[in-house]
């Protein structure tokens, strides 16, 4: 049996896996790299079957032959935000995409079908690293952007970024056809989607709303109607 520790949402996971699942949780243990603290032990199982579910309560992962590491991080990324995610406490967690270069983070901030996952997987393609396509976790001790676990299989073979700061913000939305406008937004726009797109607002405070105002002044601030992720990643690429 193959054991694997997995760190996320503030749960740690100490999965016995059998051999024939080796490898397939990669992504995961990157990711797991950067966190420490956690509030629960889980012991799973995991074990090949015909069917990919998770069901961390009775202590069991099945999942199936041909399921990818991406395929198992988007299984348990998904399954763990939806228990976890609400209750952490270390951490800002906010509904967004984001990827990392060199350091610098930039958060895509939008809600259902504004395209975040694809701005995500498009910007991979091209040189960024992975940081979150559903979940962004912002650090409360130096309020930088920690990678989180994926919740899609959209992703391949993408590097997982590093523990970055906040460079610029894109609040996001997919409007199709052959026209895109990408504007300037108010800090104070970008600060009601945020407060109000949180998905454990129990840890804002003086101080949480203070670093937040202080980096909505200090970076580039935008909102697109775009067409297509690839007119937002020209827009980047001319701007930064």
């Amino acid at each position: 049996m193959k054991r694997v520790e997995i760190l996320a949402y503030e749960n740690l996971f100490k999965i016995k896996a059998e051999g024939s699942l080796e490898g397939k949780f990669r992504v995961l243990e990157e990711i797991s790299m950067f966190y420490s603290e956690f509030q629960k032990t889980w012991e799973i199982c995991a074990y090949e079957g015909n069917r990919n579910i998770f069901l961390p309560k009775r202590g069991m992962l099945e999942l199936r032959r041909d399921a990818d590491e991406w395929v198992v991080s988007a299984i348990l990324g998904r399954s763990i935000r939806n228990l976890f995610a609400p209750h952490v406490k270390n951490y800002l967690i906010l509904h967004g995409g984001a990827v990392e270069r060199d350091g610098k983070a930039v958060l895509f901030l939008g809600g259902h079908a504004s395209g975040k996952s694809t701005m995500v997987s498009g910007f991979c393609k091209n040189s960024w690293n992975y940081l979150s396509e559903d979940m962004i976790n912002i650090s409360l001790r130096d309020f930088k952007v920690y990678p989180s676990p994926p919740i899609s299989n959209k992703l391949r073979e993408f590097k997982v970024g590093r523990i970055s700061e906040i460079s610029a913000i894109y609040m996001i939305k997919f409007v199709g056809g052959d026209q895109t406008r990408i504007e300037n937004v108010e800090p104070y726009e970008v600060f009601l989607y945020i407060t109000q797109n949180s998905v454990n607002t129990q840890v804002f405070d003086a101080k949480v709303f203070s670093e937040i105002s202080r980096i909505l002044r200090t970076v580039p601030l935008y909102r697109t109607f775009h067409a297509s992720w690839e007119d937002v990643f020209n827009h980047l690429s001319k701007t930064s």
